[in-house]
């Protein structure tokens, strides 16, 4: 790996790369461009995911501990000391 004098690596946070995957995840997100039957439902479950999203962004931003699958994927956010889901899933 080559690394550049005059762009050093910056910190990472995890917290910070969580919200940035996050980020990422919610503008790779598309709506369907065409009508076509059942597109009402998956207009309702990108808004949901959309919200849900911005309540873990949100969390992350207030202290929250981020939740990782096995891949890496944020799947969720936790209270760091009690360790209440407050976002997402667990597994």
């Amino acid at each position: 790996m080559v690394v550049s004098r005059t762009n050093p690596l910056p910190e990472t946070n995890p917290t910070d790369l969580a919200i940035t995957a996050l980020e990422e995840s919610r503008s790779a997100r598309r709506y369907p461009s065409t009508i076509y039957p059942g597109v009402g439902v998956v207009f309702a479950l990108k808004t949901i995911s959309n919200w849900s999203e911005d309540s873990m962004i949100s969390a992350l931003r207030t202290g929250a501990t981020p939740i990782y699958d096995q891949s890496g994927e944020v799947i969720g956010v936790q209270h760091p000391r009690t360790g209440i889901l407050l976002g997402g899933r667990r597994s």
